[in-house]
């Protein structure tokens, strides 16, 4: 994640993460620190160009130039709906919190950075 961006999270949102956070029987460095320091809003001060949970975001992978749209949602959700991206996945964890414009960086399991540039949000 890029240690620029910064992270807001409506206060419904961030209880969820938190409760996942809590269930998890490994250490998950990303989601400690976006629990750590995201900032936390009133869910209806939060801006619709915020990624939150049950997002559609499309965003431009900044290396392969390829534009994907996703539906970013709960685990337990991800097989529900087309196109789907848990939170806890490595973009997911990378575009929450995020705005229309930012960038964010990320690293993949095999250990490549990948980077994004967030296009649209809509809820």
């Amino acid at each position: 994640m890029n240690s620029l961006t910064k992270r807001v999270l409506c206060k419904k949102d961030y209880v969820r993460i938190e409760a996942i956070y809590n269930k998890l029987d490994i250490v998950n460095e990303s989601l400690e620190h976006l629990i750590a320091n995201a900032e936390i809003c009133e869910n209806e001060e939060i801006s619709i160009t915020r990624v939150g949970i049950d997002s559609h975001v499309d965003f431009l992978d900044l290396d392969s130039k390829k534009s994907r749209s996703i539906y970013l949602t709960l685990p337990s959700k991800k097989l529900e709906t087309q196109n789907a991206i848990s939170i806890l996945s490595p973009v997911g964890l990378a575009l929450i919190g995020a705005c229309v414009n930012d960038s964010v960086s990320f690293m993949l399991p095999n250990s490549k950075l990948r980077k994004l540039h967030i296009l649209n949000v809509s809820r």
